[in-house]
């Protein structure tokens, strides 16, 4: 959590905004559940592309576990400032994970 400032702003799909260095600790926290659980914890993000603007990373990525039926597809883009991470972009959740059943 040391890389986010006190401030750092995580836009979800749907409109979600997660502020806050607590806040996107809690997110994290909660991504790292098992599946049984309803977390993520076991994907595997490998990234496809990306392409650096000033201090801007996007990133075309690919996620896949054991508990998906077929690889997972998204992008993000992470905005930096003075070896912080202020904000991320996410498309992550949108469309839903592909899980087994």
């Amino acid at each position: 959590m040391a890389q986010y400032p006190p401030s750092v702003h995580f836009f979800l799909p749907g409109g979600t905004v997660v502020i806050g260095r607590e806040a996107v600790g809690q997110l994290f926290l909660g991504f790292c559940k098992s599946r049984a659980q309803g977390g993520n914890n076991g994907i595997i993000f490998t990234p496809q592309q990306t392409f650096e603007v000033g201090q801007t990373i996007s990133v075309q990525w690919s996620a896949n576990a054991s508990f998906l039926t077929k690889p997972y597809l998204g992008a993000d883009a992470y905005i930096t400032k003075n070896g912080l991470m202020y904000a991320q972009v996410t498309t992550f959740g949108a469309p839903p994970l592909p899980y087994k059943p």
